[in-house]
């Protein structure tokens, strides 16, 4: 009987660590256009890829800790990645961030077409 507990206890716990160790995430916004990089207005752009990042696995696997680090690392996954447009931003575990949508790439010569911006890059507005 008490063999039969103990299995009992033991299999209990194996299943709520398995259940606490998946990871949670919900949706906290949707944007029409997100990018790190200058984008060339005067440029051609193509749609490269369809809702990347959407998976639950990249969704949960994200560290990063800001929106911006979530749109650079999903933009990094793409050779060229520029922008990306119909984007979901999700709030991922305990701070973290992830982001899915379509990455666009530059027609040509993307490494110099779509620099990053500087970490203190401050944005202009205009009034026209």
């Amino acid at each position: 009987m008490k063999i039969q507990t103990l299995k009992t206890i033991l299999k209990s716990l194996a299943l709520s660590i398995l259940l606490s160790s998946c990871g949670t995430y919900e949706v906290i916004g949707k944007v029409d256009t997100l990018s790190d990089r200058h984008i060339n207005a005067s440029l051609k752009y193509k749609q490269l890829t369809t809702n990347s990042g959407s998976s639950k696995k990249e969704i949960l696997h994200s560290e990063a800790v800001t929106v911006r680090g979530a749109v650079t690392q999903a933009l990094a996954k793409i050779p060229g990645g520029c922008f990306m447009t119909d984007v979901t931003v999700y709030a991922v575990n305990d701070g973290y961030f992830a982001v899915s949508g379509n990455v666009w790439v530059a027609d040509k010569d993307t490494a110099r077409t779509c620099p990053y911006f500087a970490a203190n890059y401050k944005p202009k507005y205009s009034t026209k």
